[in-house]
């Protein structure tokens, strides 16, 4: 009994024991609505039949879009059987595998535990991410593997090979994963690849060295080290420190030069690495066709290569281009909607002013359970502060602690979001709210950093009340993104507010932030909804809830919102009240200092 208490309590104490808290709670609210609904979804309804053809040997009628990720639908039911475990399984656990790699990710960037598990719980438990992890659509690999290539990148440079093949991987899955080329090469070419880069490292206060006088460095100079000799100890003579000549400057170019040269680690495998993307990519198209179409890995890629495989590319590319965008009936979104508009789409904005046009803003994925692409409006909301922030933080010229990793999410960003904008503008073709995915995972780590940043600035200047007020606004937040996962996820509320709220106290406790505060906020976000629930509900009801609210549904409509913010409201007020009170009567029954006098230093007891 002892010796499994001692490795439970081992366990607790693990670094990695938030992470695994996290990964389980995903992966089980995953598992409680895989099977709903239980027929295919959205996309999966092109997808499914069409894995279902490649495994009786029929080919795909899908030619629009690479191979991979249909092969890996089509291996999911052939492990797991033609039901909605076979078609969406491999979606949870890959993405699973890739939420432990973005955790990884955000440590080897600079970023301490607590950092790398706030962007994992952000990512892992935002709305459009947890969707399409549990769908079997072709957007959530990419996403995996764009992640996969990120992490290899920063292990070092043995692995970029395998960085390579990743990209290969994302852009056979769809030919925009090929874009996750964009933030490795830009982030290469602006920092320079460093061993350890961004590893964190806690670094001891060093004392500040006093001025040195020039007798004190003429007698530094002066090295004196004994030596015995036939039983005498001899002093060396002293010897004058002989002056470096000053740099020429031809000497100063040259050094110049290699500087700027050696900021590149091992440049050729760098560039030699990622040439193998392209080779991978239509080496490995070749043969996922060939076991498309004939249900076998052969021996010889060329045959088919020969029948045309660059050609069939081209053809895919051109069916793909061939979709214009139009607004009508299909809820797409450009480039910039998806950043400036909650929804992703300014229809939102449309029907703020004229709600009598507009019977849909949202991008519905299935009705009953209600899968809404959307993004989850906290990191939305956190997205219009982490770009600027990260565009600020990689051009100051001082060394920070976070420089490096906001270069690499503005690399993120650039790759994986703003490059779409040309692409669009210059093609006028079709996208969606959920091509913005890869781009979640740099919104969710520059979310994090500012939060971990914003904790410790309060942790140094602040104290009292002012400090728990301030760290009541980072709870909130926390609270905000759940909440919006809970309303919007297809889980039943019954099942997802108990767990997330179980996971907000883990999380609060994990942060720091004290059982006394952890409780405080509990009582007075429990005592907000309350009021919400059963006093306020059918108020805000009758008021914001119309015949013509989205698709009808009030979970999806104003009502959440105005009813959340009241709620937050509340919350604060109460929050400031109870702890004020609670203040107070430790002072009143806290011992007066005279009567602690007699008592021995270490019998004090602890207010």
């Amino acid at each position: 009994m002892e010796k499994v208490s001692r490795g439970i309590n081992r366990l607790i104490h693990w670094q990695y024991f938030p992470l695994l808290v996290l990964l389980v709670v995903i992966l089980g609210l995953h598992l409680a609505t895989i099977t709903h609904p239980n027929e295919p979804l959205f996309d999966e309804q092109h997808y499914v039949p069409d894995a279902r053809r490649i495994i009786n040997g029929e080919g795909t009628q899908r030619m629009e879009h690479p191979p991979f990720a249909k092969l890996i639908i089509a291996g999911g039911i052939e492990v797991f059987g033609d039901n909605p475990w076979g078609w969406r399984m491999p979606a949870v656990i890959l993405s699973t595998i890739a939420l432990i790699a973005f955790y990884d990710i955000c440590r080897k960037l600079g970023g301490s535990h607590k950092t790398a598990f706030l962007a994992t719980m952000f990512l892992g438990l935002e709305n459009l991410m947890f969707l399409h992890s549990g769908m079997a659509m072709l957007d959530i690999y990419v996403v995996v593997f764009t992640i996969f290539a990120f992490w290899f990148y920063l292990k070092g440079t043995r692995w970029w090979w395998a960085s390579a093949i990743c990209i290969a991987l994302a852009g056979l899955s769809k030919f925009g994963g090929v874009l996750a080329v964009i933030p490795i090469g830009l982030h290469w070419f602006f920092v320079g690849y460093k061993p350890n880069m961004g590893m964190h490292v806690e670094v001891e206060p060093v004392e500040p060295v006093p001025a040195v006088t020039e007798q004190a460095q003429l007698q530094v100079a002066i090295e004196v080290s004994p030596i015995e000799s036939a039983g005498e100890t001899i002093a060396q003579e002293a010897t004058p420190l002989p002056a470096e000549p000053p740099l020429q400057v031809s000497e100063i170019n040259t050094e110049i030069k290699k500087t700027s040269w050696q900021m590149y680690s091992r440049p050729i495998a760098f560039i030699a690495s990622m040439l193998l993307a392209p080779i991978a990519f239509f080496l490995l198209y070749g043969v996922f066709e060939m076991i498309i179409w004939t249900k076998y890995i052969p021996f010889v890629v060329w045959g088919h290569w020969d029948q045309g495989v660059v050609g069939e590319i081209k053809n895919a590319l051109t069916l793909t281009d061939s979709i214009k965008f139009s607004y009508s009936g299909a809820f797409p979104a450009k480039p910039w909607e998806w950043v400036l508009s909650p929804t992703g789409s300014f229809y939102f904005y449309g029907w703020l002013v004229h709600p009598e046009n507009y019977t849909n803003i949202l991008l519905p994925y299935w009705y009953t359970p209600s899968y809404t692409g959307i993004i989850s409006p906290s990191l939305w909301l956190a997205g219009l502060f982490v770009i600027p922030y990260v565009a600020v933080k990689s051009f100051i010229r001082q060394h920070n602690p976070q420089k490096n990793a906001a270069i690499f999410i503005g690399c993120w960003i650039i790759g994986t979001w703003m490059v779409w904008i040309p692409l669009f503008l210059a093609s006028d073709r079709i996208t969606y709210i959920f091509y913005y995915l890869p781009t979640i995972g740099a919104i969710a780590l520059g979310t994090a950093l500012i939060i971990t940043g914003f904790l410790k600035r309060i942790e140094k200047r602040l104290s009292g009340f002012w400090k728990r007020f301030m760290q009541l606004g980072v709870a909130t937040f926390l609270l905000f993104h759940l909440l919006s996962f809970c309303v919007l996820s297809p889980l039943h509320l019954w099942i997802s507010i108990p767990v997330c709220t179980m996971f907000l106290f883990f999380a609060l406790d994990y942060l720091g932030f004290g059982w006394r505060f952890d409780i405080e906020f509990y009582i007075s976000a429990g005592i907000a909804a309350i009021i919400i629930r059963f006093a306020l509900y059918w108020l805000l009801r009758g008021w914001l809830v119309t015949g013509n609210a989205p698709w009808g549904l009030p979970e999806v409509s104003m009502l959440w919102v105005v009813g959340s913010l009241t709620g937050f409201l509340i919350t604060w007020i109460l929050f400031a009240i109870i702890h004020s009170f609670v203040n107070r009567v430790i002072r009143d029954n806290a011992l007066p200092p005279e009567s602690l006098a007699h008592l021995p230093q270490n019998e004090i007891p602890a207010v």
